[in-house]
């Protein structure tokens, strides 16, 4: 079998262009926000996000981001919101339907996330840090958070991230004409994603607990191929 094998140029020693086509004409970023309510917040209130992405253009998967504020809302003004991590840290639950079939249903999603984030590259976390709330490397000890400013009271801070999901994670092309998609994130409990354990660094005296979120966008590219009848 092995001497029937024909000679190739391995990829590491080929210089050549790879072929090209032009079957997009335009690319667009794009913002789809939440339906109904724009403040969520873990302990009252509206709790799950929902966002409805159609539209006539293909969606480009690895440009999906979920945007959003997060306002310490504590009254004193000594105590500041501290955040133990990551975005994804806010949301419990991710639920991806299309057209009323559920495609995805990951429960425990923040766990789930932060397991498939520890197996990335140091640069590929840093940078979703850069995104989230400005970490410069991972949390071990809660006297890292220390050298993270915080958000003071009455104050919020804007952050994006990823979403894990396995269909905004492979490299095809959507066409949203014929998949519109339904995304829903439910928010964790209160102390989740903030530092609640109490120590002689942080007090409950400085530290807040209270917290809720605004603004919520869906960040994503939208392509316009020649015609959807040639690609399909």
């Amino acid at each position: 079998i092995k001497n029937n094998t024909e000679d190739l140029l391995v990829d590491s020693l080929s210089f050549k262009l790879p072929g090209s086509g032009q079957y997009v004409t335009d690319r667009r970023s794009c913002t789809f926000h939440t339906e109904g309510s724009n403040s969520y917040s873990a302990s009252n209130g509206t709790r799950v996000l929902k966002f409805r992405i159609n539209g006539e253009g293909w969606l480009d998967p690895s440009t999906v981001r979920i945007m959003f504020d997060v306002l310490n809302t504590d009254p004193d003004t000594a105590k500041t919101l501290k955040p133990i991590g990551y975005c994804h840290g806010f949301f419990r639950r991710l639920r991806l339907s299309v057209r009323g079939q559920i495609i995805e249903d990951i429960q425990d999603f923040n766990r789930v996330s932060h397991m498939f984030n520890m197996f990335e590259s140091q640069q590929t976390r840093l940078n979703d840090m850069v995104e989230g709330f400005g970490y410069s490397e991972d949390v071990v000890t809660l006297s890292e958070i220390g050298e993270i400013p915080g958000i003071p009271a009455s104050e919020y801070q804007t952050v994006m991230f990823k979403p894990l999901c396995g269909l905004f994670n492979q490299s095809k092309y959507l066409p949203l004409r014929c998949m519109p998609i339904e995304l829903e994130l439910e928010l964790a409990d209160n102390d989740a994603p903030m530092i609640t354990d109490f120590n002689t660094v942080y007090t409950s005296a400085s530290t807040s607990t209270s917290w809720r979120i605004e603004n919520c966008q869906l960040k994503c590219d939208m392509l316009t191929p020649v015609s959807y009848t040639h690609l399909t």
